[in-house]
């Protein structure tokens, strides 16, 4: 089915896939572990849109999910630059940072 990826999330289709993502996460971010907060269900990917699996969505909170963009922006910004001194390639380790909240 060809449409528009905002128009996707108008369907119902991604109404049932983004509930089954919060219920697999019970309604956590997966990130920090923040629960009564707004939630966005984030595709890693658009591979398998129509057939998304558990790996392919995320659920993450505001602040993760802004996070989780600036450093991917980041991360693509600095794709494929490499050290001065030792020529070793400069990866942003996202999965490291720890994320507080108020």
């Amino acid at each position: 089915m060809s449409m528009d990826y905002s128009s996707y999330l108008q369907t119902e289709h991604w109404d049932d896939t983004r509930l089954q993502a919060l219920r697999r996460a019970e309604h956590r971010c997966q990130l920090c572990g923040h629960a009564g907060v707004t939630l966005h269900v984030h595709h890693n990917n658009y591979d398998h849109l129509w057939n998304e699996g558990p790996g392919d969505l995320v659920v993450l909170c505001d602040r993760c999910h802004a996070w989780h963009h600036q450093a991917k922006a980041l991360h693509d910004a600095h794709a494929g630059m490499v050290c001065p001194h030792c020529g070793t390639e400069l990866m942003v380790m996202m999965s490291a940072v720890e994320v507080e909240h108020d």
